[in-house]
């Protein structure tokens, strides 16, 4: 597979959030959408796989409200595009992945741990 370069490597506030929504969207059918090969582009790999694991019968995305797809197959290829309310899910999700990111680095990992461990001894959850 192609390594892919994702655009965006930082947390957003809700208002960037909206402001790149607002740069990338295009109407399709009834509002206004990014495709999801350009949610791709901006957030990367590991969004792409967490996109497909929850774009599923009652998953965590739900069809006609935070996505939709085009497209008749064969000649007209099915396009997935995002609503607000999905990107947002996404964007969500991408910042998830980068404060985990900057926690298992920081210097308050350790404690935090040791944290979690204690309480797990106590819940009998080890």
């Amino acid at each position: 597979m192609q390594e892919l370069k994702q655009e965006i490597t930082k947390t957003l506030d809700r208002e960037k959030a909206l402001e790149i929504f607002n740069r990338e969207k295009i109407f399709f059918h009834s509002g206004d959408y990014i495709p999801k090969y350009r949610i791709v582009e901006l957030f990367g790999e590991q969004i792409a796989q967490w996109i497909d694991d929850n774009t599923k019968y009652q998953g965590y995305f739900v069809g006609g409200v935070d996505y939709n797809v085009t497209g008749a197959g064969g000649k007209e290829p099915f396009l997935t595009y995002f609503s607000l309310a999905g990107y947002l899910k996404i964007v969500s999700h991408h910042n998830y992945y980068i404060t985990l990111d900057q926690e298992n680095k920081s210097k308050a990992k350790p404690i935090l741990d040791q944290i979690d461990k204690a309480r797990c001894k106590r819940l009998g959850i080890e």
